[in-house]
């Protein structure tokens, strides 16, 4: 990523696991195999460590949809 450039990104919140399993393999209602592709589900902590870590700055976070997503913004820094 370029310096200044911004990463924005989307996850389920670790809550979100047994609800969205439940929909995917029980019900069918949504794609188990999307859902498969999710390997760990991210704590807030979790998010604002790894991107502390790798220096990003002006880190915003919000949870979304009853609190089961979660969106995260964060800014390079420039060199």
């Amino acid at each position: 990523m370029k310096p200044g450039g911004k990463l924005i990104l989307t996850t389920p919140f670790p809550c979100s696991k047994p609800l969205l399993e439940f929909l995917a393999m029980r019900l069918q209602m949504i794609s188990a195999e999307e859902i498969k592709d999710h390997k760990h589900y991210f704590s807030e902590t979790e998010i604002q460590q790894l991107l502390k870590d790798i220096e990003f700055i002006n880190i915003l976070y919000k949870r979304f949809q009853l609190r089961l997503n979660q969106l995260v913004s964060a800014i390079k820094p420039p060199a």
